[in-house]
């Protein structure tokens, strides 16, 4: 645990996902405890909003949630990421359809491949298959 001095009468305390602050005397007069928690202040916000916008792109040319409906989902859509990450690799910064930043592309796709894969359904018929 470390403590740190500041000002007042007061000093903070914290360890590993825990923040205390504590009076003069001692008392604790907040505390949080996000030990566990998902930290999305890890998640680049800038770049998540790229893929935002392929996802606004495709509501926009296929419907809202189109792509949860598509048959054979992991696959094609594994296969989708490979080929944004070919363009990427080729040194295309967007993408001919959507002029978007293919790896936003790439970051749906395996967004979408996750989903698939987790909820281990192909959409051919709604049956359950086996996640690769």
């Amino acid at each position: 645990m470390t403590r740190e001095l500041i000002g007042f009468g007061e000093s903070v305390e914290w360890e590993m996902g825990k923040t205390h602050r504590r009076s003069e005397g001692g008392n604790v007069i907040g505390q949080k405890d996000d030990e566990g928690k998902l930290e999305w202040d890890l998640v680049p916000m800038k770049e998540m909003e790229e893929v935002v916008r392929v996802l606004m792109h495709g509501e926009a040319k296929y419907g809202k949630d189109n792509w949860q409906g598509v048959k054979d989902a992991r696959r094609r859509y594994l296969n989708a990421a490979f080929r944004h990450l070919v363009a990427a690799m080729k040194g295309e910064t967007k993408d001919k359809d959507s002029e978007l930043d293919p790896l936003a592309h790439a970051v749906c796709s395996i967004l979408f491949a996750m989903h698939f894969g987790k909820e281990k359904r192909s959409n051919d018929d709604n049956e359950i298959v086996e996640a690769i």
